[in-house]
């Protein structure tokens, strides 16, 4: 905290109490997890940090979360907004100004995979056939189903 003083040709203003202003830092962040999730929006983000006391917002690559709560001094909760795929930096803002972005705050919007082929085509009720799926976003699948059997 510091005394606010206005000087004029007529001289100094006197300060006190009510001159004085309270100087506040930018948040800083730490991490995001998950660190990706869908085009559609809709992931809650849990961010860590510091100086997140009174945000004023969050951002996805400067766009506004979808909502976000202040869990603490070093923890905002997000809810991701719809986004084109790539990478977003996630910021605070606070009355003390945005925090800066780095690698530990970057969330990957990634769209839904997308499947143009098969084969082959046909295959035993047994099952047990390899087959080959072409197609694209492919990248960090969890499941294959087949009319919903993994």
């Amino acid at each position: 905290m510091g005394d606010v003083a206005v000087t004029t040709h007529g001289g100094t203003g006197a300060t006190g109490v009510t001159g004085r202003c309270t100087y506040l830092s930018a948040p800083g962040g730490t991490g995001i997890a998950p660190t990706g999730g869908s085009v559609a929006g809709g992931a809650t983000v849990p961010f860590t940090g510091s100086g997140f006391t009174g945000a004023t917002d969050v951002s996805f690559g400067g766009t506004p979360a979808s909502s976000f709560t202040v869990v603490s001094d070093t923890q905002i909760t997000a809810t991701s907004p719809a986004r084109s795929a790539g990478v977003a930096d996630v910021t605070v803002t606070t009355p003390g100004g945005t925090s800066t972005t780095g690698v530990t705050d970057r969330f990957t919007y990634l769209s839904a995979p997308g499947v143009t082929g098969i084969a082959p085509t046909s295959g035993s009720v047994a099952g047990g056939a390899t087959l080959t799926i072409t197609g694209s976003g492919f990248t960090g699948a969890t499941d294959v189903s087949f009319g919903g059997t993994p």
